[in-house]
């Protein structure tokens, strides 16, 4: 129940993404489109279960990973986009859009750090707030992320959501589950 509940949730956050940025480039997206890539994003990385694909476009994608046992609650998805922005400007119209998508936003922190995955070192900017807000099927102080990564000739964003006291674990998993994927 609490998973189909997430699900839901990830859903409707992803249709209002779309609606605040505009991002739907032609007719028919946002769309479902299944599971899809499963070399590079597989269905299963350690204790996280992947979710649903969907395109914003013709070359932008989101896909769901979710970790939802007695220890952590845990949703992350992983954005593969193009922008006609630089760099820092989309990074701040990211972060705008997570301000204007939750109510009481609180403890903005906003850090600058890198990845070394496959012998490759990747640098991204980081920002993280908690809110008051419905997450796992209870009220409750949640925790999200948004890592923001440029890559030669696309964007990669990953968005992590979890309640508050678990972020620190949550935070160290979401980096392990990237180390895991091909999104780079």
């Amino acid at each position: 129940m609490f998973l189909k509940l997430t699900i839901l949730i990830s859903f409707l956050l992803l249709s209002l993404r779309c609606q605040i940025i505009n991002f739907q480039t032609s007719p028919g997206y946002p769309k479902e489109i299944g599971i899809e890539n499963v070399e590079k994003y597989p269905l299963k990385v350690d204790n996280f279960i992947r979710e649903k694909t969907i395109m914003f476009g013709p070359k932008d994608i989101s896909r769901g990973y979710n970790l939802f046992n007695n220890k952590n609650q845990i949703a992350v998805t992983i954005y593969d986009y193009k922008s006609d922005f630089s760099y820092i400007k989309l990074f701040e119209k990211e972060k705008q859009i997570i301000k204007n998508s939750k109510k009481n936003l609180y403890s903005e922190k906003e850090i600058k750090s890198k990845l070394i995955k496959d012998g490759k070192t990747y640098y991204f900017s980081k920002v993280a707030f908690q809110a008051e807000d419905i997450f796992a099927g209870k009220n409750q102080k949640i925790y999200t992320e948004m890592m923001l990564f440029q890559l030669k000739d696309k964007f990669i964003k990953v968005r992590m959501t979890t309640p508050a006291n678990q972020k620190i674990e949550a935070s160290k998993l979401t980096i392990e589950l990237l180390n895991k994927l091909g999104w780079n």
